[in-house]
């Protein structure tokens, strides 16, 4: 009767210890990316999930996520109930825009990131990545699309949005200076989205983030 006991014992925790050997070794899942932003991130999105291949999962937003303040409005729906392990954020083209929603003063936008950052460290741990807002061409915009957006608002913009990076330690892509480095003018038809060769670089841009490869904190 001892003897099955010891038995029974030693098999229980044989079989306790696999268990516990199968959590510890059990492959770990593909981190899952999440875009977050407007348009630009939608010329770019199959791009980065065709550079990272099978070693991440990249998914966008449901909708296109305009300005910062309506990701606010939709940051539960859209982002934290996602649980993604690391987001790359994109947010200032609708925010500088003259159109009946906006611009959003610069001083709401710097709050709405923060906010926008915070809420998604919290809610899910992710790694973020900030994308700097991408040039406009001020007059082929508006005659293309009728209303005002300037480069030199995504030039401020872009400078709150780094001093709000530096102070929360989120990691920069700038996108910017990608399209500046290869000349809008060659890469743009409409003077605000990027085209096939355009949308490449963009895309090659944020999946070195993601990687690590041309990981920047703004400092």
């Amino acid at each position: 009767m001892a003897d099955a006991l010891k038995y029974a014992a030693v098999a229980v925790l044989a079989g306790l210890i696999a268990l516990l050997c199968i959590g510890v070794f059990k492959p770990a899942g593909r981190p899952y990316v999440l875009l977050v932003g407007d348009s630009i991130s939608e010329c770019y999105a199959s791009g980065v999930a065709e550079k990272l291949g099978d070693r991440y999962r990249v998914g966008i937003i449901q909708e296109n996520g305009r300005s910062t303040r309506i990701l606010l409005e939709h940051l539960d729906e859209w982002v934290i109930s996602e649980k993604p392990d690391i987001v790359v954020l994109n947010a200032g083209l609708h925010d500088i825009a003259f159109r009946s929603d906006g611009p959003v003063p610069l001083d709401e936008y710097e709050k709405n990131l923060t906010e926008i950052v915070r809420r998604i460290k919290a809610g899910t741990g992710a790694r973020v990545i900030w994308a700097t807002t991408t040039p406009v061409i001020d007059e082929v915009h508006f005659f293309v699309h009728g209303f005002v957006r300037r480069e030199k608002d995504v030039v401020r913009y872009n400078e709150a949005s780094l001093r709000v990076m530096k102070a929360l330690r989120v990691q920069v892509v700038d996108l910017h200076a990608v399209v500046i480095a290869a000349d809008p003018a060659k890469l743009y038809e409409d003077g605000l989205h990027p085209d096939p060769r355009g949308s490449a670089l963009l895309a090659d841009a944020v999946a070195k983030a993601v990687t690590g490869s041309t990981a920047r904190w703004d400092r």
